[in-house]
C-alpha cells in the first residue's frame, strides 16, 4: 500500500508503531484507548474492544487492540473492529456519539464456548446496535475467511433473523453484497 500511496498516514493502537518503523514507514500515529489525533480535519479516536492481539506465536498481547471513531464535521463513524460483546462498549457511544454510521462484527462466533469472549454473534450485534441508537450500520467480520465453525453465509442470515425477532427494520443494519456501495446523508427520511 505504501508504494501505491506514499503519503498514506497510518493510525495504529499502542505497540504497533515499531512494526511500521522497521519497514521504513514513518507516517504512523500510535494511540491508546480514548486518545485522539486530529489529522487533516478528521479526528481519529482509538476506543476499547474486547479481544486480544497476536501477529506471531511469540507476541500474543504485546500490542493493544482497538476500534476507531472517526469524526469529520457533523459526521461520526464508529468502526468497532474485531470485538466480543460487552456492555462496556456502550460507553463508547455515550462518550463519542451519537453515531451516524457504524461497522459492527457479526461473524466468527461458533463455538460460543470458545469464541464468545472475543467475537460477538449477530444477536449481540443487534443488542449493541439498539443500545447505541441504531445508526446506519455495516456488518463486518464475516464471509471472507473460515475463522470459526459457522458457515460463511450463516452470520447475515442470523442477523436478519435477529432483527426480525426484535421487530427492527433491516434497512439500517444490512449486509452488503461484494462490490456494493452505499451513500449516506444526514437526512434519515
Amino acid at each position: 500500500m505504501i508504494k501505491r500511496f506514499p503519503d498514506v498516514h497510518f493510525f495504529v493502537p499502542l505497540g504497533l508503531k515499531a512494526w511500521f518503523s522497521q519497514r521504513g514507514i514513518e507516517q504512523v500515529t500510535e494511540l491508546d484507548w480514548w486518545q485522539s489525533f486530529n489529522w487533516c480535519g478528521m479526528v481519529f479516536t482509538a476506543v476499547p474492544a474486547r479481544h486480544w492481539s497476536m501477529r506471531t506465536f511469540w507476541d500474543r498481547n504485546r500490542s493493544l487492540w482497538c476500534g476507531w471513531v472517526v469524526e469529520q464535521g457533523p459526521w461520526r463513524f464508529w468502526f468497532s473492529g474485531d470485538s466480543g460483546y460487552t456492555e462496556s462498549l456502550i460507553e463508547i457511544a455515550k462518550r463519542l456519539g451519537p453515531f451516524d454510521m457504524a461497522a459492527l462484527p457479526i461473524g466468527a462466533y461458533e463455538p460460543r464456548w470458545f469464541m464468545g469472549d472475543h467475537h460477538m454473534d449477530p444477536q449481540q450485534a443487534v443488542t449493541l446496535w439498539q443500545a447505541i441508537g441504531k445508526p446506519a450500520t455495516i456488518p463486518i467480520h464475516w464471509g471472507v475467511f473460515e475463522l470459526a465453525d459457522e458457515s460463511l453465509d450463516k452470520p447475515p442470515k442470523e442477523l436478519l433473523a435477529a432483527l426480525h425477532e426484535r421487530g427492527e427494520n433491516h434497512d439500517l443494519f444490512s449486509p452488503l453484497r461484494i462490490g456494493q456501495s452505499l451513500r449516506f446523508s444526514k437526512d434519515k427520511n
